[in-house]
């Protein structure tokens, strides 16, 4: 047997300090007894405890609590091998890492933006595989097509402008990357989705990618960050702690959204455009544009599978407390 969460298990240490608790609270019983009648009339001031079932309900609500501790760090049994069948599509999440990404034209700065709608996409499709590439002036595979939700999670956290030293913003670059890493498998459901702000620093034909991934099967859904009328690009603070922008022959540098080749590439690949507008929006149109994708042929997979005992204790919780209930404390008085 193992334990998924072991750290629950520390509850029990609670158990010494509610035995020491209940065993002060019926020593200042006593004592008030005391104080208020002889120990003759103790049994006409209230009704008798019984004091062997007084350790009974003390035993069962221990025993009520172990369980639920138990069941909450989650034992498993040995593994086994399962075979399991399931339709997949293999999702690139390509997204844009260059300085312009900085820019604060949106509530939560693009960068924000693109990582809550990729924590997104990967929490809404548990079937699928997801991988992770990040372009500037070149692309670089942060993550391959993988079924490790929980570790692509990590890696989209720690995405940021400085993640690549290569600078200027090559979006093509990122997409051409993904397409060749999705050419490599048979079938259908293969997704490149990207987000970016749409600005390049090098001059690449849209079009060509689109009707290449098109070719392929492969779908271009693209995002775009940022708004038309744009703003300037952070660098960093000053010795006296004030913000300094990106500046070119003296002139702040205005970082607008550039959405016409996002829209071609999708387009011309049969696949959708989404302007960024809030992220519950964002989330429903890309649900949309994914649910259009044919996932790929079932195919089967053999993985480890663990039996879960926590409803086993979680079940003898509720009967031991059940039965704690039911039992009274205090005798009658023609007992």
């Amino acid at each position: 047997m193992r334990w998924v969460q072991p750290e629950f298990l520390y509850l029990l240490i609670l158990l010494p300090i509610y035995w020491g608790a209940e065993y002060w609270l019926e020593q200042w019983r006593r004592r008030a007894r005391q104080i208020y009648a002889e120990g003759q009339f103790h049994g006409w001031l209230v009704l008798p405890a019984s004091q062997r079932r007084r350790l009974l309900k003390i035993a069962l609500w221990s025993l009520a609590w172990t369980a639920l501790a138990a069941a909450a760090a989650r034992p498993q049994g040995a593994p086994v091998l399962v075979e399991r069948a399931s339709q997949t599509r293999t999702i690139y999440l390509v997204v844009d890492c260059s300085l312009s990404m900085r820019t604060q034209d949106l509530p939560q700065g693009r960068m924000a933006a693109a990582k809550q709608a990729m924590r997104g996409v990967i929490a809404r499709n548990p079937q699928d595989r997801l991988g992770l590439i990040g372009f500037a002036g070149e692309a670089r595979m942060l993550c391959p097509a993988t079924t490790d939700h929980q570790a692509l999670t990590l890696l989209v956290d720690q995405v940021n402008t400085r993640i690549i030293s290569q600078p200027g913003s090559d979006p093509a670059a990122g997409v051409s990357m993904a397409m060749a890493k999705l050419n490599q498998l048979p079938g259908q459901g293969k997704v490149v989705l990207l987000f970016s702000d749409g600005e390049a620093t090098r001059a690449r034909d849209w079009l060509d990618a689109g009707q290449r991934a098109a070719a392929q099967g492969i779908k271009i859904i693209s995002v775009g960050l940022g708004t038309a009328a744009g703003g300037p690009i952070p660098l960093g603070r000053d010795f006296w702690g004030k913000t300094t922008y990106r500046k070119f022959k003296g002139r702040l540098v205005q970082s607008r959204l550039t959405s016409l080749s996002m829209r071609k590439a999708a387009k011309f690949s049969g696949g959708y455009y989404v302007t960024w507008t809030s992220l519950p929006e964002v989330m429903k149109a890309l649900s949309r544009a994914l649910k259009r994708v044919t996932a790929a042929q079932p195919e089967t997979e053999t993985v480890w599978a663990y039996y879960e005992y926590f409803p086993w204790f979680v079940i003898l919780a509720f009967l031991v407390l059940l039965l704690e209930i039911l039992i009274p404390l205090q005798r009658s008085r023609l007992a």
